[in-house]
């Protein structure tokens, strides 16, 4: 119930191993298909536009040649280039012959493919290209006659088409491979993560737990160095927090019964009463304190982490009424509200009979009612209910102090969070509430803050009976 001042940390953006390792393979993959594809298709079309150039030329030069040393005229020429024309033909030609008297002979070919014949202002002996695969060309023929000559290349084209095709398919199946390979890949880096984490987990042997790779490894070997080391920091601090809070409770102990005897006598000033009274009430504090040490020092909180449920010895549970165990238990906790002048009430209801760690539960409990009785104001009131149903036992405190703003209502559980000191009180240490969400793990259950009504704070611990 501390009044904090920090900000909710802001949400780390996480990712995943198999996801990113599956999206790079298949982007890198699918980039060296994609440029592959366009740079060997566009190559292929260099080709087969020189080849066809080539096919052009050797045909002009032996439709030429043929004419020039054979018969001459206009049937000869017509059955010349005829064989030519025809569809069955893997690059079919068309051609004209100009006459020097204006006249021509032909055209001869496919109607398509007349209409690409050359122009007679096309320059003599220079191929023109056009999109499909057509190309055409004028040369001199034979006693002023220009041949104009048109050679249909679509099925060369087409071949390009085809090959372009068969490279986007194959970039489509290289992608979907290299998405499954690299799925595959992240799946299996992910494991050899999850083992090195289960393992620091279950503190086992890490670098030698199994065949990993050698970066893996290395990692490992370099987080089991640093991780024994922590270890063993942890535990001489649990040592020696477990060893200065047993020293220090017997004088506490001691301290207390003397100042309460004195507080007794018949003959005491009041200026001294009052002195003891204050030195009581600080003394309870720090046996409190001292419990609370006690308690994270042992080992059910292992390594300054809070242990679960699981790993308690089933000897430390117990079957208790818990309303009948809390008899006598909270002496000090309603003399110290009575010396505030705070009103402490609790109330019973159901069957509160339950298997629990008594010396846990009982602390949580002590802890919740001290830290109520610390915040609420004098002439507030403080009231612990003890509430059971068939599944489970629930404790209540509530308390008319300041509350815990909603931001805070998870942090406060985390150890050693020390928030604002209450009224005429220091700080504490930031164990109390720890040990109460500690409580509530080892009997599997949860705490939590809520709203009382009419102001204050209701710390609600629900524990199952089983």
């Amino acid at each position: 119930m501390s009044e904090t001042s920090s900000s909710e940390p802001a949400t780390a953006r996480t990712w995943s191993l198999r996801r990113r390792a599956a999206a790079q393979f298949t982007w890198a993959a699918t980039a060296f298909l994609f440029v592959s594809g366009v740079v060997l298709s566009g190559l292929y079309a260099w080709i087969l536009t020189g080849e066809l150039d080539e096919e052009l030329e050797e045909q002009l030069d032996a439709v030429r040649g043929a004419y020039v040393q054979g018969e001459r005229g206009e049937a000869a020429f017509a059955a010349l280039v005829l064989p030519l024309t025809g569809p069955e033909v893997e690059t079919p030609l068309a051609a004209r012959v100009a006459l020097s008297s204006g006249e021509s002979w032909g055209p001869f070919g496919s109607d398509e493919l007349q209409l690409a014949l050359p122009s007679d202002e096309q320059p003599l002996d220079q191929i023109a290209r056009a999109p499909g695969g057509l190309r055409s060309v004028r040369t001199k023929l034979a006693d002023g006659q220009i041949l104009h000559l048109a050679l249909d290349g679509a099925e060369w084209m087409d071949r390009v088409v085809l090959f372009a095709g068969s490279m986007g398919a194959m970039a489509a199946i290289g992608s979907l491979l290299s998405l499954a390979f690299g799925v595959g890949f992240g799946r299996r880096l992910g494991r050899q993560l999850e083992d090195v984490a289960e393992r620091v987990e279950a503190r086992g042997p890490i670098a030698d737990g199994g065949p990993l790779p050698e970066e893996i490894r290395a990692i490992a070997t370099a987080m089991e160095s640093t991780l024994g080391q922590t270890r063993a920091e942890v535990e001489r601090a649990r040592v020696l927090a477990a060893g200065l809070a047993h020293d220090l409770r017997a004088p506490v102990q001691s301290l207390l019964t003397s100042t309460q005897v004195a507080l007794q006598q018949d003959r005491l000033r009041p200026e001294a009463g009052d002195l003891l009274r204050t030195h009581l009430t600080q003394l309870r504090d720090l046996g409190r304190t001292v419990d609370n040490l006690v308690a994270w020092g042992s080992p059910r909180v292992d390594g300054g982490q809070v242990s679960s449920g699981e790993s308690r010895d089933a000897e430390a549970r117990v079957r208790l009424d818990l309303g009948a165990e809390l008899d006598g238990r909270l002496a000090a906790e309603e003399e110290e509200a009575a010396r505030r002048g705070v009103f402490f009430d609790s109330e019973r209801r159901g069957d509160l009979e339950l298997e629990c760690d008594p010396g846990a539960l009982l602390l949580a409990i002590r802890n919740l009612v001290g830290n109520a009785i610390t915040w609420s104001p004098s002439g507030g009131q403080v009231t612990l209910i003890l509430e059971g149903s068939p599944r489970s036992v629930t404790v209540r405190v509530i308390d008319e102090g300041p509350g815990v703003p909603p931001a805070d209502r998870e942090r406060v559980f985390q150890p050693f969070v020390r928030g604002a000191a209450a009224p005429g009180r220091r700080a504490g240490y930031g164990l109390g509430l720890a040990l109460v969400a500690f409580a509530a793990e080892l009997h599997g259950g949860r705490v939590r803050i809520l709203d009382a009504d009419g102001g204050g704070a209701c710390f609600e611990l629900e524990l199952p009976r089983s």
